[in-house]
């Protein structure tokens, strides 16, 4: 899939990226401390960063910050993408590897705009970050050096302390888990990393160590990313090749995970976004179980789980609807600086609901409202984008969410019907790749 803005980010004029100590650092800094960490906890800065000393330590990471919280001027912050892009590619030619890059490579692959500039393309930098990951060794406890490992004769008659893995290395090593999920389930087929005794040593280090507010909402996706595997393992393991019928042991199995994963969480936000998005992302787990009742192979003609099967689709076009009421409760600025996993939670959200709404099936018969679905989602982005106007300095999205809102509603006031639009057609949709890679912003893509 080609992107789908017009911007091109290699004719993108060369320009200084910062003037490092003027008051641009600190608004930038404020805003991501303040807006952006809250609902992307893998990366902490501190309040009182000094924007210089943070520029001059970590470089590319501040680069990222600048990038993600320039939002008063889009040109300038293509221009950014393209210094970041190209900084990144260098990373990758020189062997460089470190946390501090492996945060900015996370918080790149994390921005709301990714897409725009590198369509499919931002696969590759996700794949970096999970092989920076495994160089640095960040999905395992640090090791004590062996004392008859090669090179071990070089520390005889020397002792050191046992070595420990900071917090932020636990945080990114959770946030690439976090997000390279999400892309799993969301945007398109890959293999992701496990969760493992350490991922969980790791959650519970962060709890322990209370060390920033952020750190409680990181752990509350962690868990729902925990069912998400969950649901992986017991449901779709062999989803790509469905050659098994739906039986009664798997389906008391599913209604098992139905209760689990409708469970109230005890989770207690430190910031209002981070109670909406943990809803969204509740609901996301919800979907990602319900939707099988979209598979085909599950469930044919002669199937003896006709009623389970429409049971099912009632609770995936009552999870589509909580999860898009969600998204409208997020804050209208908040919506300006929204991660991108999150965008993919809706747009996925979409693909599946546009499938969902043509099902036939037995006593299934879907009261989906096209219209009301396609047309809040419209209606809240222009909202997002006229606060953003207001606020000082001004904010505004790229050019393309504008087309973006054309389309939702245009798409809202498509008949059930009508074949003309690929999004609405049927069919084994887990083994459809255009489902599996059911990104928001293909909607633009579509005829």
């Amino acid at each position: 899939m080609q992107p789908i803005s017009t911007t091109n980010l290699s004719a993108a004029p060369r320009e200084p990226v910062t003037n490092f100590g003027d008051p641009e650092g600190f608004r930038c800094i404020k805003l991501f401390v303040e807006e952006i960490a809250p609902m992307f906890p893998f990366v902490v800065v501190a309040p009182d960063t000094d924007a210089e000393q943070l520029a001059r330590e970590k470089p590319l990471l501040y680069k990222c910050v600048l990038m993600v919280t320039c939002q008063n001027d889009v040109d300038r912050q293509t221009n950014l993408a393209r210094v970041i892009g190209d900084e990144i590619g260098r990373c990758v030619g020189h062997r460089e590897r470190s946390i501090s890059i492996l945060q900015a490579v996370l918080l790149y692959v994390g921005w709301t705009h990714i897409h725009q500039h590198l369509g499919a393309g931002f696969l590759t930098p996700m794949h970096l970050a999970m092989a920076m990951v495994t160089e640095l060794r960040l999905d395992e406890e640090a090791q004590v050096n062996s004392k008859i490992s090669a090179g071990a004769l070089r520390g005889i008659g020397q002792t050191e302390p046992p070595p420990v893995r900071t917090l932020e290395e636990r945080r990114a090593y959770l946030g690439v888990l976090w997000m390279a999920s999400i892309i799993n389930i969301c945007f398109h087929n890959m293999v992701t990393p496990r969760i493992t005794k350490y991922t969980e040593d790791c959650c519970h280090v962060l709890e322990a160590a209370q060390d920033h507010p952020n750190d409680v909402y990181l752990v509350e996706l962690i868990r729902l990313l925990r069912l998400v595997h969950r649901v992986d393992r017991v449901v779709y393991q062999d989803a790509l090749d469905v050659s098994s019928e739906m039986t009664p042991p798997l389906a008391m199995v599913i209604g098992a995970l139905q209760g689990e994963v409708a469970l109230p969480t005890k989770f207690k936000p430190s910031v209002p976004a981070q109670a909406v998005l943990s809803r969204l992302s509740q609901k996301m787990v919800e979907l990602h179980l319900c939707k099988l009742a979209l598979e085909d192979g599950y469930f044919p003609p002669e199937s003896s789980h006709t009623v389970f099967r429409a049971d099912l689709l009632v609770a995936c076009l009552a999870t589509i609807d909580a999860l898009l009421d969600t998204f409208c409760d997020i804050a209208d600025l908040a919506v300006l600086s929204l991660p991108y996993g999150y965008w993919g939670m809706v747009g996925h959200a979409i693909k599946i609901y546009s499938r969902l709404s043509d099902v036939r099936y037995g006593p299934w018969s879907p009261t989906a409202s096209r219209r009301h679905a396609f047309g809040q989602l419209a209606q809240k982005m222009e909202e997002a984008n006229a606060a953003g106007q207001k606020a000082r300095p001004a904010r505004r999205m790229p050019e393309f969410h504008e087309q973006l809102v054309a389309k939702l509603r245009e798409l809202g006031e498509v008949q059930a019907n009508d074949t003309r639009h690929k999004a609405f057609q049927t069919g084994d949709a887990l083994l459809d790749h255009d489902m599996t890679g059911g990104i928001l912003f293909d909607l633009l893509d579509w005829a």
